[in-house]
């Protein structure tokens, strides 16, 4: 979605495009709705996804382990990725 003056959208360089009104009414009306609806069928996604694989590889509730085994075993503490980056 192209959302003037806002950096914070899926397009980059929405703040140098300048939209007709008609199209900022629409995206008033449905914008949210959209963005909410697409977040929430990502997370349904990430559920499916886990599922599947814990299904396909038969993992078990004792093979999964907490954040802090990781991070006494010495594994990174830096923050998990952003999925956006690597749509």
């Amino acid at each position: 979605m192209i959302r003037s003056g806002n950096s914070s959208t899926l397009f980059k360089f929405s703040y140098y495009i300048r939209s007709p009104l008609s199209i900022k009414e629409l995206y008033r009306s449905h914008g949210e709705g959209i963005k909410t609806s697409l977040e929430t069928l990502i997370r349904r996604y990430d559920a499916l996804l886990l599922d599947l694989l814990e299904r396909i590889f038969n993992v078990k509730e004792t093979d999964f382990v907490s954040r802090d085994d990781l991070m006494r075993c010495g594994f990174p503490s830096d923050p998990e990725p952003d999925p956006i980056n690597y749509i």
